[in-house]
């Protein structure tokens, strides 16, 4: 995935279903996305193809909602596990 890099901002070139597109995000959105992409055993390209699917935005916003709906989710299972935690302490 060759990329220009402007400023902050990174513009990565992606192949989704066959059409070449370019997304711009800022290098931490990338890192986001490369991190991801591997936690859930997927190349880059698979992540954005999926994240194109139910995409109502254009691409550099949608990945940048599905990087905050991901980190979100992730915490949430965090907390609930930690409290879960606290409350078998708080029981036994």
């Amino acid at each position: 995935m060759p990329f220009k890099k402007i400023g902050n901002i990174e513009k990565h070139s992606v192949i989704i279903n066959g059409g070449k597109t370019s997304v711009s995000l800022e290098r931490e959105y990338w890192a986001c996305l490369r991190t991801i992409a591997t936690r859930e055993e997927v190349t880059i390209k698979d992540l954005v193809t999926t994240i194109k699917a139910t995409a109502k935005n254009n691409m550099s916003s949608a990945i940048r909602l599905y990087i905050l709906k991901y980190l979100v989710k992730e915490l949430s299972a965090r907390l609930d596990a930690d409290l879960a935690a606290v409350w078998r302490k708080a029981v036994a």
